[in-house]
């Protein structure tokens, strides 16, 4: 008995206390730092200064002893770890309004953006006021420079968080003042933290993305990358990119496709470790690639299609994700485009992929294969008829359904091109086989092409065969199941797959399908 009741009373003191704060402060925490993540749909949309970075120049940055002892001095609370972090913040922004110095007010807003940076979940119409907005865009337009790199990192912060805030600094002409301040390049500070609340801007959405775009802040960050007179740091080059590639997501003017495209081979300098500004800079490429077949051109003769050949087999998906959809995006454009890149070597890269990676990876390259097989005959039978094409038949029985499907439905597209040396080169791969093994497909979209490619076979079939051919053509046909699965079809309780098969039925092969002879045919021959 006393057993029992001890394993009781320890289950009991695991149990949380119904009002226990330390428990709620750390649930709620955790919460807004779910939310917070959950915002952020791409990690390359929105980024937070970190205390750790330098977000300033050496000459001004503070000490965090001297603003300890100076802040502490004159408001004990903000020693004290049990002060509640909204109350410290109100102090802070008290001791900015009331500052009779510049050494006072870098106190201040160092602390602050401390401060605020760390507990990103308070409301910030309750701490940006109309007042002390209109105290930070004084601020920004004097000439006080390590003021403006604090209020900028503060204002990267609180953009990184919520939207809201951004309109109201936007009516204050934020966008006009940020690019003014990176274009004047004072400050490697000052560039650094203008770059971060710009591209916090921008990755709010399209239409702050658009007015930062009529404020013509996009031109300066282009020209900071290539312009001789601009000596970027190695942090605003890469946020330069960062920022490049928010805007890129949308369509933008040719005139700036044309300036970035002819400036990428000089991005090329990214160090080979810096795998986020790689991947930000391959997905800029993606973008303006799936814009406009001009600037696929522009691209191509930038000799830029290296560098994706190169990155699309890369293991790490931020690599090879962008790198497969620029290549998707050139097949789709051009078919000039596309044999350039075969002949530089994209099947085997394609083909590699297919084999042990990840299924985000196998869509994207089978997305490719699929408008491949949609281009033009001397490219699909290239494909076809390349010994890697083997591996592309094997995905046929392996993997996933949609993975499989996928697949099937690529070769589909190149039985629709309707050329007898395409359709009889997949024939004898057994593709005849794998259609009617897709007949058992609860897809609607999947049937219609099985229907629609053995109409097209059967259509070829009985223009070129003659009659003993076509008969071969039918046992063949016949002794694979083909009768039964059309004879199945007809049944579908689709009203579209019901009639369409009947119709092959009565067109091409007869009402007395058991009639046809079984006797064996190993190839196709149409001729």
């Amino acid at each position: 008995m006393s057993d029992t009741k001890s394993k009781i009373e320890m289950r009991k003191e695991g149990f949380l206390k119904t009002h226990d704060i330390t428990s709620l402060k750390f649930q709620q925490e955790s919460r807004a730092v779910k939310l917070r993540k959950e915002k952020r749909m791409e990690f390359v949309k929105k980024r937070r200064i970190s205390d750790n970075l330098s977000s300033a120049s050496m000459d001004f940055k503070v000490p965090k002893e001297a603003i300890r002892e100076f802040l502490i001095g004159k408001y004990p609370e903000l020693g004290d770890d049990r002060f509640p972090c909204i109350r410290k913040i109100d102090i802070l922004v008290k001791e900015i309004k009331i500052a009779q110095s510049y050494e006072e007010l870098s106190y201040a807003l160092e602390s602050l953006k401390v401060i605020y940076g760390k507990n990103m979940t308070m409301p910030n119409d309750y701490i940006f006021t109309e007042e002390f907005i209109d105290i930070f865009i004084v601020l920004l337009n004097s000439d006080f420079i390590r003021g403006k790199i604090l209020i900028l990192a503060i204002l990267a912060n609180a953009f990184a968080s919520k939207g809201k805030i951004i309109d109201r600094f936007i009516s204050k002409d934020i966008i006009k003042i940020t690019k003014d301040i990176i274009k004047m390049h004072v400050d490697v500070g000052l560039t650094d933290n203008g770059l971060y609340v710009l591209g916090n801007i921008i990755g709010e959405g399209l239409a702050y993305r658009n007015k930062v775009i009529e404020e013509g802040a996009h031109n300066i960050i282009l020209d900071l990358l290539v312009s001789e007179a601009f000596k970027p740091s190695q942090t605003a080059w890469k946020l330069c990119i960062w920022v490049l590639n928010n805007l890129c997501k949308r369509p933008v003017d040719k005139i700036f496709a044309s300036k970035i495209i002819n400036a990428m081979p000089l991005l090329l300098k990214i160090r080979p470790d810096d795998y986020e500004t790689t991947s930000n800079l391959l997905y800029i490429g993606k973008s303006l690639a799936s814009q406009s077949l001009e600037n696929c051109i522009l691209i191509s003769k930038k000799n830029l299609f290296p560098l994706y050949l190169k990155y699309c087999i890369d293991p790490k998906r931020e690599f090879s994700s962008p790198s497969l959809k620029f290549i998707g995006n050139i097949v789709y454009f051009s078919n000039d485009l596309t044999k350039i890149l075969l002949d530089m070597g994209l099947l085997p890269r394609l083909i590699s992929n297919l084999t042990n990676r990840s299924q985000e990876t196998q869509k994207d390259v089978l997305s490719i294969f699929s408008n491949i097989f949609l281009s033009i005959k001397p490219i699909v039978l290239a494909v076809i008829n390349d010994s890697c094409f083997n591996t592309y038949l094997k995905i046929l029985n392996m993997g996933s359904e949609s993975i499989r499907t996928s697949a099937f439905l690529g070769l589909c597209n190149a039985i629709s091109l309707k050329d007898i040396e395409i359709i009889v080169s997949l024939l004898n791969f057994g593709f005849l086989e794998k259609i009617l093994e897709f007949s058992n497909s609860s897809s609607i979209e999947t049937l219609q092409k099985v229907l629609s490619s053995l109409r097209t076979i059967f259509k070829i079939a009985s223009d070129v065969m003659n009659d003993n051919q076509y008969q071969d053509f039918l046992k063949k046909f016949t002794s694979i199941g083909g009768c039964d699965v059309l004879e199945k079809l007809q049944d579908h309780k689709n009203d579209d797959i019901h009639l369409e098969a009947k119709m092959i039925i009565e067109e091409f092969i007869g009402a007395e399908t058991d009639e046809v002879s079984l006797n064996p045919v190993d190839t196709f021959n149409f001729s």
